[in-house]
C-alpha cells in the first residue's frame, strides 16, 4: 500500500516502505512560527 498525491497526512505517520515519519511541522495546517514549538495545536 503506498500514498497518493492529496491524501491526508497523520501526526505520527509512518512510510510503509521503511518506517521514515512523513508528518512535517513546516507542512501542517498547525504549524505557526510565533508559537511556542511553532505549533498551535493543543
Amino acid at each position: 500500500m503506498g500514498l497518493r498525491a492529496g491524501e491526508k497526512i497523520a501526526t505520527r505517520a509512518v512510510c510503509p516502505g521503511c518506517d521514515a515519519d512523513l508528518h512535517v511541522c513546516r507542512a501542517c495546517r498547525h504549524f505557526d512560527p510565533t508559537r511556542n514549538n511553532e505549533c498551535r495545536e493543543t
